[in-house]
C-alpha cells in the first residue's frame, strides 16, 4: 500500500497544527482527511478523527517507515478501535532530522490496524517506545 497523499496542497484548511512527541511541528491538511482518508482506503476512520492528534503528541511506539526515510509511523494503543485497537499514522517530514525535532511534518495517512487485510505492513523497527509509568509503594 503505497501513500496517496504524498503532497497535500498547502494553504488548504488544517484540521490541526501540533509538535509530535520528538518535538517537530506537524501539520494535518483537511484534503488530506476528505480525499484520502474519507474517500480513500481508510473510510473506518469516519468517527476517529479526533484520535489522530494524540497519537502523534503521544504515540506508544513509533517506528521506522520502509516506504520513505523521511516518514515516521505513530502508534498508538486506542480502546474500542476496531478491529485491534492500535491505531497508526504516518507523518512524512521535509528534512531527515526529525529524530532531533528540527524537522517540520505533515499527515500522511491514519488508520486502524488490520493485520488480517494488511498482514505485512510497510513498517521498520521501533525508534521510540513510550516511556513505562512505573509504580511506586
Amino acid at each position: 500500500m503505497g501513500y496517496k497523499s504524498d503532497n497535500p496542497i498547502p494553504g488548504h484548511p488544517l484540521v490541526f497544527s501540533t509538535k509530535d512527541v520528538l518535538g517537530n511541528e506537524v501539520v494535518f491538511y483537511s484534503q488530506t482527511w476528505h480525499q484520502h482518508i474519507l474517500l480513500g482506503d481508510h473510510a473506518v476512520m469516519s468517527p476517529y478523527q479526533s484520535l489522530i492528534e494524540p497519537c502523534i503528541i503521544d504515540p506508544t511506539a513509533i517506528r521506522k517507515s520502509t516506504e520513505s526515510a523521511l516518514a515516521l509511523v505513530f502508534e498508538n494503543a486506542v480502546h474500542n478501535l476496531p478491529p485491534e485497537d492500535l491505531l497508526r499514522v504516518i507523518v512524512k517530514y521535509a528534512t531527515g532530522t526529525f529524530m532531533t525535532g528540527s524537522s517540520t511534518g505533515f499527515v500522511m495517512t491514519a488508520f486502524p490496524v488490520d493485520s488480517a487485510t494488511y498482514p505485512n505492513p510497510k513498517i521498520g523497527p521501533i525508534v521510540y517506545l513510550k516511556p513505562s509509568k512505573t509504580g511506586g509503594r
